[in-house]
């Protein structure tokens, strides 16, 4: 897990290890899918070649304005995109369409929305999650630290 400064950067990190195979999610409210739009765009009209690359964008929509600032509705974005989404209706549901998401992402290669509206996003709910997999990645890795330097040399060089 990492922390963006904005919704930007988190999508171009996030599509970044998309494009280099990895298993990505990334989420933010509606008005953040603005400042994301240009990595949004290129991510959706790129197909990563790696087979396990799939990338899905949780979004908190808030059409009627309940929660935000301003008022929109980001299925218009999903027009210009063409890119699939789910909108699941309860906690369990985004469970659920969260797993179908990442593999519908992964079939595709197509980033995929998961579509929360206000009142699912803040819902609270027993959740049953079902099996829990083993990753197959070793988290026994050493860290290597290296140091960058940086020389002037002379005009005559």
């Amino acid at each position: 897990m990492e922390s963006s400064i904005n919704e930007k950067v988190a999508i171009e990190v996030a599509g970044a290890a998309y494009a280099r195979g990895a298993t990505v999610m990334v989420g933010m409210k509606n008005v953040g899918l603005n400042v994301a739009s240009d990595p949004l765009l290129a991510l959706a009209t790129t197909r990563p070649k790696n087979l396990n690359s799939a990338l899905v964008i949780l979004v908190a929509d808030d059409p009627q304005q309940h929660s935000n600032a301003v008022e929109m509705d980001l299925r218009y974005y999903l027009k210009l995109l063409k890119v699939p989404a789910l909108e699941p209706s309860n906690p369990q549901e985004c469970l659920k369409f969260t797993k179908r998401a990442f593999k519908i992402s992964r079939e595709l290669k197509l980033p995929v929305i998961l579509r929360t509206v206000m009142m699912v996003s803040h819902a609270r709910s027993n959740v049953v999650i079902g099996e829990i997999k083993r990753s197959e990645i070793k988290d026994d890795y050493d860290v290597l630290f290296v140091s960058i330097y940086v020389f002037t040399l002379p005009h005559e060089y």
